[in-house]
C-alpha cells in the first residue's frame, strides 16, 4: 500500500533473504520506520525456503503494523536486520 491517512494502521510483512547454503540467526528486530511512523513491536520471525534464480533460499519473515502519526509524503527507509551467519570453511 503506498497512499495511507494518519491514524491508519497498515500491516506490514518484511522479509529477508539468506543463501540457504548458510545457517543464521537474526540479532533482534529489523531496523524499520522513519520519522512520523510508529510501528508496533515485531513478532519474531516465520522461516521458509523458497526459489528466486535457481537458487534456494532461506527467509525469515517479519510481521507489525505502523501507523502514520503526521501529514505529508513520508520517506521510509529500507529496513535493515543485524543477524549472524555461520560460514562454512
Amino acid at each position: 500500500k503506498k497512499k495511507f491517512y494518519v491514524g491508519e494502521v497498515v500491516p506490514v510483512e518484511i522479509r529477508f533473504y539468506v543463501d540457504a547454503h548458510y545457517g543464521f540467526s537474526t540479532m533482534g528486530p529489523p531496523n524499520f520506520g522513519g520519522e512520523g511512523v510508529l510501528t508496533d513491536r515485531f513478532k519474531d520471525p516465520e522461516q521458509s525456503r523458497e526459489e528466486r534464480n535457481n537458487l534456494i533460499y532461506t527467509v525469515a519473515t517479519f510481521r507489525t503494523l505502523f501507523a502514520a502519526v503526521k501529514t505529508g509524503v513520508l520517506d521510509i527507509p529500507p529496513a535493515t536486520l543485524d543477524i549472524a551467519v555461520a560460514i562454512p570453511e
